[in-house]
């Protein structure tokens, strides 16, 4: 019911709104600080008796002081993996794809650990942006352990050169029976955790592939440990599509918006701000005090082909926010309930037409 209600107020919104807006802002280059109190879009998970990813300062962390990661005393046990996961970029083409982050660890045991990453994709193109199982393959990129252990290290999965034992892409058949890869061939084809596939050659195998949900999640990052040594390790910096998250233990300091920040039309009075990126839209709420925290992230693709029923993001304790896009590229953006009683109107700042060119 809250959904057919929401969905009915954006097409009433759309519909009255004036199609007419203010030249959109330059995209936001600010690193996005990420801590306990707002994880950015990013869910922290555990397989078998490893713990949950905590943060910590250091260990001398590539960006600010702190990171996120599997910290002594806790450690990730034999055939266990912890890290965290996302829901969004869905229906963002592979092609189109950027993706870096600096890993650290106390192990360089061959078994392991590898911070590896592990994409959803649907091989045919794009799927229903509502529909949060459309995804058919999955593909993890994994790494040879670094010869010394204790340092940070860059790395550019959008860049792996594969081969035998390096840096590569696994297709994971084991995941998905269409995905066309057997962990247990014994041929060792490209796309094999022995024989890894390079980027360009996932991207030549699955030339229309979109980034698709698999339960919800389109992308996850874990430390795994295949040996019999405990491990600890962290990750920073991660980078996807020109978004930069950094991992803090501590909040930012507060930051008040002001008009000349880089929003797209700002208003005296406005409760959210919009910031235009190349491939979606930030939306930022702002609370009682002025300082701004962030609500949600709608990529252009799904906004396309949601059409006039939107998307929503449930915040919980912040209400929802939820947007819709018109044919002519016009996108109403409302944010509704919650603890700072977003009324999602205009006039009360809670709501604003975007063209985001």
């Amino acid at each position: 019911m809250l959904k057919f209600t929401i969905r009915l107020l954006l097409v009433a919104s759309l519909a009255g709104a004036l199609l007419s807006a203010a030249q959109p802002a330059e995209a936001q280059t600010k690193p996005r600080h990420t801590w306990p109190g707002d994880m950015q879009g990013w869910y922290p998970f555990q397989t078998g008796s490893a713990p949950k990813p905590s943060f910590a300062n250091g260990p001398g962390a590539p960006r600010g002081e702190g990171s996120i990661g599997v910290h002594a005393p806790n450690t990730v046990p034999t055939n266990s993996g912890a890290g965290m996961s996302r829901g969004d970029f869905r229906n963002t083409p592979l092609s189109d794809l950027n993706i870096s982050y600096w890993a650290y660890s106390n192990s360089s045991a061959s078994e392991g650990p590898w911070w590896e990453i592990t994409l959803f994709i649907r091989t045919g193109g794009p799927a229903d942006p509502a529909n949060d199982n459309s995804a058919n393959c999955a593909l993890t990129y994994r790494y040879s352990p670094d010869a010394v252990a204790n340092v940070w290290s860059k790395h550019v999965p959008t860049a792996a050169p594969g081969g035998p034992g390096g840096m590569g892409w696994v297709i994971r058949g084991d995941m998905f029976a269409g995905c066309s890869f057997d962990p247990n061939n014994n041929a060792h084809p490209p796309g094999t955790w022995w024989n890894r596939a390079s980027w360009s050659q996932i991207l030549s195998a699955y030339p229309y592939a979109v980034i698709a949900p698999n339960n919800w999640t389109t992308i996850y990052m874990q430390i795994y440990n295949g040996s019999a040594t405990p491990v600890s390790g962290a990750i920073d910096d991660v980078v996807i599509n020109g978004i930069i998250w950094d991992f803090e233990v501590e909040p930012p300091p507060a930051e008040f918006f002001d008009p000349g920040d880089g929003r797209y039309d700002p208003q005296p009075g406005d409760r959210l701000a919009a910031y235009c990126q190349r491939r979606h839209l930030v939306i930022y709420g702002v609370d009682n005090n002025s300082r701004g925290f962030e609500l949600g992230t709608f990529e252009f693709e799904a906004l396309k082909r949601a059409g006039r029923r939107g998307i929503y993001f449930d915040k919980g304790i912040d209400g929802i926010v939820s947007a819709s896009m018109g044919p002519q590229g016009h996108i109403w953006v409302a944010w509704t309930g919650g603890q700072y009683n977003a009324s999602g109107r205009p006039e009360h700042g809670f709501a604003k037409l975007v063209k985001c060119d």
